[in-house]
């Protein structure tokens, strides 16, 4: 009898999570983001700015407690299923759906943090070499022009600086960004900033998946077992 006990117990934690993760993403639905159109800074602000709100917060947290909740229960019901009879075929599938869930998350953080450090390790140009071999009076002025376009070109792509740079007649101009520079720069600065946001949050959320690991474990393996009293009939 306690067995059964046991097993509804763990069937109604499991779809009580499930209920939290799917109102959820009902909210989600309701509520929808803004448009992240990578080439304009406006709609990134305005996403990040909503992920900032109580609204969304509260949306989110609710989903990752569903996550936290029905990987815990998946996991601790199934080898407590194990632990009372070997061979649960049932319980050897919640072991192994909990522990997924759980892998897929610890993998999808460390998969995010990779992306960042590529963003850290995208090559920039060496701008103080460049306006240095512009500013060389011995080469051609068709050549230090190139070469000080480029600076400036550069170091609007790269910083959102505008710089002045020497023409082909030789006069000092004010670099004008073309519609393709614009888009490059909000592209860069939007994944950055984005990347900043989401950063932040990184290592509380891995500590946190690492826990819920550990105490479902826990629960599975050390929370006692209570067997039905033989009958003696």
């Amino acid at each position: 009898m306690e067995k059964a006990n046991l097993r509804v117990s763990g069937e109604k934690i499991i779809i009580a999570a499930l209920l939290m993760i799917l109102a959820a993403e009902i909210g989600k639905a309701v509520w929808p983001m803004a448009a992240t159109d990578s080439e304009s800074a406006d709609a990134i602000r305005m996403f990040l700015a909503q992920k900032s709100s109580l609204k969304y917060k509260l949306i989110d947290s609710v989903n990752l407690f569903g996550f936290f909740l029905l990987t815990m229960s998946l996991i601790a019901t199934g080898i407590r299923r194990v632990r009372s009879k070997w061979t649960s075929i049932k319980g050897i599938a919640l072991t192994i759906i909990g522990l997924g869930i759980l892998l897929y998350h610890v993998a999808e953080i460390e998969s995010y943090k990779s992306i960042g450090k590529s963003l850290d390790e995208i090559a920039r140009p060496n701008f103080e070499l460049l306006k240095f071999r512009a500013e060389q009076e011995n080469l051609p002025l068709k050549a230090r022009s190139m070469l000080s376009r480029m600076y400036a070109s550069d170091k609007f792509l790269h910083e959102g600086k505008v710089v002045e740079y020497i023409s082909e007649t030789g006069v000092s101009k004010k670099y004008e960004p073309t519609a393709d520079d614009v888009k490059f720069r909000n592209v860069q600065s939007n994944a950055r900033e984005i990347w900043d946001y989401n950063n932040k949050l990184l290592p509380k959320l891995y500590q946190l998946w690492v826990a819920v690991g550990v105490i479902s474990l826990a629960l599975g393996v050390f929370s006692p077992i209570r067997k039905a009293p033989p009958n003696m009939r």
